[in-house]
Order: C-alpha cells, then sequence, then structure tokens
C-alpha cells in the first residue's frame, strides 16, 4: 500500500487517471442504482445524463412556446375580428348619411329602357282627392222641369175644403210629373180627395200641414213609387242642384209676404208650391193657390225670405225648409 501510493505521488499522472477512474465507477454505480441497468460502456454515462437533462428541459420549453403561440395567434384573431365588426358598423352607419355620388359611367341596359313594370309599382301612387275636395258639379245657368199644372182646385171650386189643398196639390204636381201622369182635372180633383183622406188616416189633420207632416203622407201614399228627403236651411245652390237633378222641390211660405196679386186678399197665412225650374234671377214655380199659377215666376229673395214652416202661434217663427221628391 505504501508502495502504491508513493507511486502515486511519484507519477502524478497515474494518480490523476486513477482518480478519474474512479469517479467513472461512481457514475456507473449511481446510473446503475437509478435505472437499474448498466451504463454503456462504448458511450460516457455522464455525457448522456446531461443530453438527457437537456433534452428534457428543452422539450418543456418547446410546450410553453407553442401554447403562448397559439393564445398569441387566438388573440390576434380576436382582435382582428372584433376591428372587422366595428369597421363593418361605421360603414354601414355611414352609407345612409353619406349622399351618393355621381359617377360619369356609361348607362346600362336597363338605365336606357327604364324602369320594368314591378319597379314602376313601387312608385308611390297619386293620392285621390276625397268627396270633400273634389269639385261641386257645374249646376246650368238655368233649367226648367216640364211638370204639368194643376191648381189645389182643378174645377174651379175654391170652397173650405180646396182652399186649404195647397199642400196636397204640390204634392201631386211633383208626383204626377216623376210618375210621368197627365190626368184629367176630374181625376185630380178625385186624387185630391183620397189624398186627404190618407193624410187625415195618417196624422190626424189636413188643414196646415207642415212638411213633416206631408212627408209622411207622401211616403205612405206613394209608397215604392216615390222617395222623399228634408233638407233644412237650405241654400239657393241647394234648390237649383235637386232642379237640374230632376227632382221638384215643395216648399212652405208666409202666403202673406210673398206678393201674389192673384191671391184674394189679403191672401193665406200659410202656403204651399212647387218649384220646377231657375233663371239668374227667378225661381220659375207651379203656384197651385191660383188658376194662374203655372210657371209663376218669383224673385229668388222673396222665396228665400218667406221660407218657413207651418207654426201655429207665429208663421215667421216656422223654420226654413224645403222638401225634394225623387224616384
Amino acid at each position: 500500500m505504501t508502495t502504491l501510493m508513493a507511486d502515486s505521488t511519484a507519477n502524478p499522472a497515474i494518480a490523476t487517471e486513477e482518480r478519474a477512474s474512479e469517479a467513472e465507477a461512481e457514475d456507473s454505480a449511481a446510473a446503475v442504482e437509478e435505472t437499474g441497468t448498466k451504463p454503456n460502456s462504448k458511450q460516457p454515462r455522464s455525457k448522456v445524463g446531461v443530453v438527457f437533462c437537456l433534452l428534457k428541459l428543452r422539450g418543456k420549453d418547446y410546450n410553453k412556446i407553442q401554447m403562448s403561440r397559439k393564445s398569441r395567434k387566438i388573440n390576434i384573431i380576436l382582435v382582428m375580428f372584433a376591428a372587422i365588426a366595428g369597421l363593418y358598423c361605421i360603414l354601414r352607419d355611414n352609407k345612409n348619411n353619406i349622399p351618393q355620388k355621381e359617377f360619369s359611367t356609361p348607362l346600362s341596359k336597363v338605365q336606357i329602357e327604364g324602369p320594368k313594370p314591378a319597379e314602376q309599382s313601387k312608385q308611390p301612387e297619386k293620392i285621390q282627392p276625397t268627396e270633400e275636395e273634389k269639385p261641386a258639379p257645374q249646376i246650368p245657368e238655368k233649367f226648367l222641369l216640364e211638370i204639368p199644372f194643376y191648381s189645389q182646385a182643378p174645377l174651379s171650386k175654391w170652397d173650405a175644403f180646396h182652399e186649404d189643398m195647397c199642400e196636397e196639390a204640390s204634392i201631386l204636381n211633383a208626383a204626377y210629373y216623376l210618375l210621368g201622369k197627365k190626368p184629367s182635372k176630374e181625376e185630380y180633383a178625385k186624387e185630391l180627395q183620397k189624398i186627404q183622406n190618407a193624410e187625415i188616416k195618417e196624422v190626424g189633420e189636413w188643414k196646415s200641414t207642415t212638411i213633416a207632416q206631408i212627408k209622411k203622407v207622401s211616403d205612405i201614399y206613394f209608397k215604392g213609387k216615390i222617395k222623399s228627403n228634408i233638407i233644412d236651411n237650405p241654400s239657393i245652390e241647394d234648390i237649383e242642384s235637386e232642379i237640374a237633378e230632376g227632382n221638384p222641390v215643395v216648399v212652405p211660405l208666409a202666403g202673406r209676404d210673398i206678393g201674389n196679386p192673384n191671391f184674394t186678399p189679403p191672401g193665406p197665412i200659410y202656403h204651399m208650391l212647387t218649384i220646377k225650374g231657375y233663371d239668374a234671377q227667378n225661381f220659375i214655380t207651379n203656384d197651385v193657390g191660383t188658376r194662374k199659377g203655372n210657371s209663376y215666376i218669383y224673385k229668388k229673395e222673396v222665396i228665400m225670405e218667406n221660407m218657413h214652416d207651418w207654426s201655429e202661434k207665429d208663421i215667421h217663427s216656422g223654420e226654413k225648409m224645403i222638401l225634394v221628391l225623387y224616384k
């Protein structure tokens, strides 16, 4: 032993080699304890371990790097998507506010030929005027209905009965025109008696009947043949319009104020006649209160000012109204 140590001390190279061999033996023993296998005698165990550790560390770093790259890619994609979505919203909002530029490009075939029928239907429809907006029909300057004349005393018998038959006679004058009848005076006298009987039955009165009462009698007596309509506070244009449409107009009046010289003075308090025509200043009437009443002319203002329905207290307090007869 002393000799060996001396040899080793004497030869430093040998001592170094021996220490290296001892270290290698220790590494091999440690490797056997960890893996249970002997190290490859051709490749030093210390180098293999170092390489293995480096690869192991490098693999972990690689995984981390890969995960980091994926995260960055996902973040970049999300940011790009958000940017694109925001840009789309901005462009969409600005599109409605920015006026269209005029392009100098050549007209296409569709532009030259014009819109198709389907496109034309999309154009706004013209608003049709309502009934209130429609202009009133033109009324002729003058008009006359060929209504045959019969007085309220057709046989010239002006007794108490016939003196109060102006309402019924006016209705019959208008009705005969609408029905196209021209009875004889005798037939007309009998018709007056019949309508008076119907009047007594329906309204219980035949002297000085109101417009509403005479309308009721007319509607019943000529049921299904002639219709009637009351107009309150009529204007001159209302009367002319009805005449121009072929409808006779029956008017109640304050008889003593209309100035007919053919009435026996002082004239009737309450009177009724039929308007059958007009011109620029006058109404043309069948005034049944006189045998000279055929086409008798009254100034328009005379008729309008003295138009009053029957009132027992005062004829001048009677309302202004007319009765229109039509088919």
